[in-house]
């Protein structure tokens, strides 16, 4: 069997997009011809299979999965047919994997957006909020191609955000390496200069050359500790994410950019909700999910 990604005509004359998987592609004509469609290009997909191997999905892959989700479902392909497809496409790889589970999951009457949690749990939470609605709404190509235009607009931030800190961390690295090696080679020199003079120096320079003296001796027990610490710091942040987003909360200037990203987050999805047919209770709900501050997350049960 084969995956081939095709371009058709629905009867009313737009334009979908698809995959339809055949034996051939004579096979698959005639299976796109059976849904409806006027097929217009017919093209195999090369599986990519070496590409991702068991590794982790991307954010990119994992945009890739959403968009051929609402692409197949808006097509007409029911929804275990469209899980299928992705899975013969991505057979030999980690998605494969977790699309045999997602697929499993669905045949003994698993919800969308649960078994996507369990399998998918590197996508953003809000993808589960509008899967659940489309679900509740009978939408869910349209809110599941509303999530993956979310999951672009994202990336593309995040890569201007990646792109403009790009410069200021080069500088702050080569800017630490340049201090690591004067305190490793030039200052214990002064050290030794101020020590064949005897001049009395102020506390803080006795301080300065102490610490470069200390540090060529015990170099490697300092790389040892910085990335002890580096470590350290990262499963704390980890293991407290609750805690540690609460205090960042409370830091002038940052705190008001996490409330305004937790309200940029929970209007938007409220309005995809409002705007597929949901409910203003239920639209509330969903969109409160996709809170991460507990303090907001309380206003809005208030509201």
């Amino acid at each position: 069997m084969a995956v081939y990604r095709f371009k058709a005509l629905n009867p009313q004359g737009n334009h979908v997009e698809g995959q339809q998987v055949a034996d051939t592609q004579g096979a698959a004509y005639e299976k796109i011809r059976a849904r409806g469609l006027h097929p217009v290009a017919i093209n195999e997909v090369q599986r990519r299979r070496a590409r991702l191997g068991n590794k982790k999905p991307t954010r990119k892959h994992l945009l890739r999965v959403v968009r051929q989700m609402a692409t197949l479902l808006s097509a007409g392909v029911p929804l275990l047919e469209t899980v299928e497809n992705l899975r013969r496409g991505e057979e030999a790889g980690e998605l494969g994997k977790r699309f045999s589970a997602l697929l499993q999951q669905l045949r003994q009457g698993q919800r969308l957006a649960e078994g996507l949690r369990a399998n998918f749990p590197e996508l953003p939470d809000y993808v589960f909020s509008l899967v659940a609605l489309g679900e509740s709404t009978g939408q869910l190509s349209k809110t599941l191609s509303d999530a993956a235009d979310r999951m672009d607009a994202d990336e593309a931030l995040s890569a201007e955000l990646r792109s403009a800190l790009s410069y200021p961390m080069v500088l702050a690295c080569v800017g630490g390496v340049i201090v690591f090696a004067m305190f490793l080679f030039v200052i214990p020199r002064f050290g030794a200069l101020v020590d064949r003079s005897g001049a009395n120096i102020p506390a803080f320079s006795k301080l300065v050359i102490n610490s470069g003296i200390w540090l060529r001796g015990n170099w490697f027990l300092f790389l040892t500790g910085v990335g002890g610490a580096i470590f350290g710091l990262r499963t704390l942040f980890r293991s407290n994410a609750e805690n540690v987003r609460r205090l960042a909360g409370q830091l002038p200037g940052f705190g008001g950019v996490l409330r305004k990203v937790d309200f940029e987050n929970w209007a938007r999805t409220l309005g995809v909700a409002l705007a597929n047919g949901a409910q203003l209770l239920p639209a509330l709900d969903l969109a409160s999910q996709t809170v991460k501050s507990k303090a907001f997350s309380s206003q809005l049960e208030g509201v």
